[in-house]
């Protein structure tokens, strides 16, 4: 085996130059020996990585004299951690839009809960410090340059027949409602159930009239079909949002209290996310909060 060398700092690493190969073969010996890996086990198969690698240590030391000692590292080495979490965990590299002028890499990781990929690095920090509570900083932000090295790139899907809704996602093609996968990696949803039986209820309000859907919004629009259709056709297109429509909808009107405000409510129910703001500010570059 060749020399193993280790940093002199608080919290000594093995140089990547001679530790590499040593670690991947750890890796793939100890994992081949895990039995239907779970993620809630993560902290086990971590210290299980960091034992092995330094019974390794030990019996390259068997042999040296004691100024020639390797040190054997406080903690669990980067790269098995990253190696580790990428095989438990479904984490990817998102690769910035085409029109955006970032060259920022995003690693986002795949919530099973609620079928989405989330950009959230508190949690994947959470996820880092499970596999090691001693870690620095400085280790983790080695353990996520190198995830951003084994992970794969990818971006956010970009089907245009292809939706996500509260419960799935909704293939506009075969017109079948599927379930979420980390093979499709949206960051947003609806927050609207599918439902292929849905239809126009009615309610019977405390005054005793009756109100639906249909008729409010026809009622919105003063009965007007072409403008009803439009209306519509909005709510069609929110719920499409990979297709470039290439139009812009505003809402103008020379008095208050008509509606306006509501049917935008309404709108903003169907969506997952979306932002608001000035029109001062249309023509700056948006910047949005990724975590709301």
């Amino acid at each position: 085996m060749s020399q193993v060398q280790v940093e002199t700092n608080s919290t000594p690493l093995l140089t990547r130059k001679n530790i590499t190969q040593l670690v991947e073969d750890i890796f793939d010996e100890t994992w081949a020996n895990f039995k239907n890996p779970d993620p809630a086990h993560l902290y086990t198969y971590a210290m299980e990585l960091k034992n092995r690698l330094e019974f390794k240590i030990a019996l390259c030391n068997a042999n040296r004299p004691s100024s020639d000692k390797i040190k054997t590292p406080k903690i669990l080495e980067p790269r098995l951690a990253a190696r580790l979490i990428d095989k438990l965990f479904h984490v990817r590299k998102l690769t910035p839009d085409i029109n955006s002028n970032s060259a920022d890499t995003s690693l986002i990781i795949y919530e099973p809960e609620s079928g989405l990929y989330r950009i959230d690095n508190n949690y994947i920090n959470e996820i880092i410090r499970t596999c090691d509570p001693c870690y620095s900083t400085n280790a983790k932000l080695q353990v996520i340059d190198q995830l951003k090295d084994i992970v794969r790139k990818t971006e956010v899907c970009k089907n245009p027949n292809l939706t996500a809704v509260a419960n799935g996602i909704y293939n506009k093609t075969t017109k079948t409602l599927g379930p979420f996968s980390p093979d499709y990696v949206f960051l947003t949803k609806s927050k609207i159930n599918y439902n292929p039986n849905a239809s126009n209820v009615k309610i019977i309000m405390p005054d005793g009239l009756t109100w639906d859907l249909e008729s409010w919004i026809a009622d919105l629009f003063d009965r007007n079909q072409e403008l009803t259709a439009l209306a519509w056709e909005i709510i069609h297109a929110l719920l499409w949002p990979l297709k470039n429509w290439g139009k812009s909808i505003w809402f103008l009107s020379e008095i208050g209290n008509n509606g306006k405000g509501t049917f935008l409510v309404l709108l903003k129910n169907l969506c997952g996310k979306y932002t608001s703001i000035q029109l001062s500010e249309m023509s700056s570059p948006l910047r949005i909060n990724r975590n709301h």
